[in-house]
């Protein structure tokens, strides 16, 4: 039914019923919703006041819908509604494909491990959508490529989100006032914006931008953390901005005690070759999606069970009647001779995320003790990104 749907400029609130919030962050409020007419589940993200104009997204939601690529999330069109009190015209949002399992964020924090068949995928996945919308004319840049604008359906294929949108996120600076993402920081999210925006005042995001946001998505995917993790909001993210254009990187300990995984060492070396400080000797979406193939090819074989045992933990939980409550959940090795290609690591510190959630890194909740003035040194939490 979904690939019927035309692109349709205007998506009234009659249209659509069973209206439920599923997440927040920094565009506004997700909900999940049935569609009158056509009957299928859709969510709608409505804008935050005074994000944009009608104009304005409109104009890039008709980008956004020409992007029609196997992994990439299907927009439907505008969202409109008569808003009491809202005075400039109607509340504002894009009206898209519902994903039952939610995001790559979430995953990552609810299933420990992911088993590695499935990590290979998504991160080949993600490395053709973002070929597809590079590969474009003019290419489609996404700015905010991360696990939560990552999405999973029923089967766990991946759908990238919220590309091009980034330009309309809210974001909040240093002093604690908002501007619109599009003024001077193009409203990525801290961890994943590449050194050279953070040190260059007429810095301009360029496909290697994305590249770089790959890099640490993919850091992530291998180690099922959050990026720079020790790290405080507000009080600490002037670290980040001093270390990462000194070659700084998340660390990599981990990762160097995991052994007997095939391809593993070929996806690091591609990882830290689109993180390097300079962007043009990043590689591309292409050369990266070259790379993936080959190393997913090695787990293909396993990559129908490992994604039975993912679903069947998924329902488990979906089945928790307390969803706050929900811990992670370890996934059992399928055979004894895969044992060495799976490695648990320590829950996050941080709570699950909600499905398709767009948070920026100074949103997050400051350190337990409530000191912004405690010391952590710069190598406790960053890595040096070597050659």
């Amino acid at each position: 039914m979904a690939e019927r749907v035309e692109f349709r400029e205007r998506i009234p609130r009659e249209c659509l019923e069973q209206m439920q919030v599923i997440a927040s962050g920094g565009f506004g409020t997700i909900y999940r919703a049935l569609h009158r007419d056509w009957r299928i589940p859709i969510a709608v993200k409505k804008l935050s006041r005074d994000t944009c104009s009608r104009e304005e997204l409109l104009a890039e939601a008709r980008a956004m819908d020409k992007a029609r690529f196997v992994y990439i999330l299907r927009l439907f069109g505008l969202y409109e509604e008569e808003e009491e009190g809202w005075n400039s015209g109607p509340r504002l949002g894009i009206v898209m494909e519902y994903m039952e399992n939610g995001s790559l964020a979430t995953l990552l924090e609810r299933v420990k491990p992911v088993p590695w068949p499935l990590r290979f995928r998504l991160l080949h996945q993600v490395a053709l959508g973002m070929n597809y919308l590079h590969g474009l004319h003019p290419p489609l840049l996404h700015l905010d490529l991360k696990p939560s604008n990552v999405l999973l359906n029923l089967e766990l294929h991946v759908r990238l989100a919220d590309f091009g949108l980034s330009k309309f996120k809210r974001v909040t600076t240093k002093q604690g006032t908002e501007r619109s993402g599009d003024e001077d920081d193009y409203g990525g999210t801290l961890e994943y914006m590449p050194p050279e925006s953070l040190i260059d005042i007429n810095y301009k995001p360029t496909p290697a931008t994305d590249v770089y946001s790959y890099a640490i998505l993919t850091w992530s995917v291998l180690t099922g953390e959050q990026p720079y993790s020790n790290l405080l909001p507000k009080c600490m993210s002037s670290l980040l901005r001093m270390h990462l254009p000194r070659g700084q990187r998340p660390n990599m300990e981990e990762l160097k005690e995991i052994t007997g995984v095939e391809g593993l060492e070929d996806m690091k070396e591609l990882m830290k070759r689109c993180w390097h400080n300079d962007s043009w000797e990043r590689p591309t979406f292409k050369d990266c999606s070259n790379e993936t193939e080959k190393i997913f090819s090695c787990h293909k074989s396993k990559i129908l069970p490992a994604v039975r045992q993912v679903q069947d933990v998924l329902m488990m939980m979906a089945s928790s009647p307390s969803d706050e409550s929900r811990p992670s959940v370890s996934v059992p090795t399928p055979a004894a001779a895969e044992s060495s290609h799976l490695h648990t690591f320590p829950p996050s510190s941080l709570g699950v995320s909600e499905q398709c959630q767009t948070l920026r890194y100074e949103d997050r909740p400051c350190r337990e003790d409530g000191n912004p003035n405690s010391k952590i040194k710069g190598q406790e939490f960053l890595h040096p990104a070597g050659p």
